[in-house]
């Protein structure tokens, strides 16, 4: 949805509630996941939040910098993050705000200043989020730029994911329970989660050498570095509602 609020009230129930019932009206689409205030502006504090979070959008897209130049992580952080509700104290608003890196890129943002933050961004694991007009399309140098910077994004392994879907992983991930019991030289982790997830991410921050078993299928574990320390990483996929248990044999002394 792209919200236009009104000149005299930011924040009113009924507009965003309006926008949202014409827009599923004539796209036949019942869940709106995510929300952009037009042109980026903004007033108030956790107001537009809470007023997203009762037309039920799942995701909100307009937190970052619209002045030309302004573009990182202008918030401290390429990962999205729930606000703090100010009205109920120590509470967390049930929607995942996906900082906006770059607006009007290759116009405002140049592809070598977009390049510098995505390297920053692929460095912390991070969601390198950019707004793009159509206009891009219709500069050569702008659409060349734009292309070459595609083409990195996409030859460093990243994957095209709609913000309905950013969501949807976050929302899973924190429901992961997990246990490590630490039997020496044979650490063993069991895994739940109440819904199904696949592809599942395993970080263990260890310079030692470890092979990963489940059942009796043997899981690969490769070694890597991921925040500047050197660890094991693995994926697996859980089945919702049922227990992955995990065993690493250590070939020197148990995972950290």
């Amino acid at each position: 949805l792209r919200y236009v609020p009104e000149a005299d009230a930011f924040c009113r129930n009924s507009t965003i509630q309006n926008q949202v019932d014409t827009l599923r009206r004539f796209t036949s689409v019942r869940t709106i996941s995510a929300v952009q205030t037009e042109s980026l502006q903004w007033r108030g504090c956790s107001e537009f939040f809470e007023l997203a979070e009762r037309t039920q959008i799942r995701s909100e897209l307009s937190r970052g910098g619209f002045h030309p130049q302004s573009a990182g992580f202008l918030f401290g952080t390429a990962h999205p993050w729930k606000p703090v509700s100010r009205h109920r104290q120590g509470e967390v608003i049930p929607i995942w705000v996906i900082p906006l890196l770059g607006y009007h890129a290759i116009e405002r943002v140049s592809s070598e200043q977009l390049l510098q933050i995505f390297k920053m961004t692929r460095s912390v694991n991070g969601v390198f989020h950019i707004t793009v007009s159509p206009l891009v399309a219709g500069s050569p140098a702008y659409a060349d730029g734009f292309m070459r910077l595609l083409g990195t994004v996409r030859a460093e392994g990243y994957e095209w994911q709609t913000a309905y879907e950013v969501a949807q992983w976050c929302e899973r991930r924190q429901s992961v329970r997990h246990k490590l019991v630490n039997i020496p030289d044979k650490p063993q982790l069991s895994l739940l989660s109440a819904q199904p997830m696949a592809r599942l991410g395993l970080l263990f921050f260890t310079a030692l050498s470890a092979v990963a078993e489940s059942g009796e299928r043997q899981l690969p574990l490769v070694s890597a570095e991921r925040f500047g320390f050197p660890c094991l990483q693995m994926e697996t996929d859980l089945v919702e509602k049922s227990v992955r248990e995990i065993t690493f044999l250590t070939t020197q002394q148990q995972v950290a």
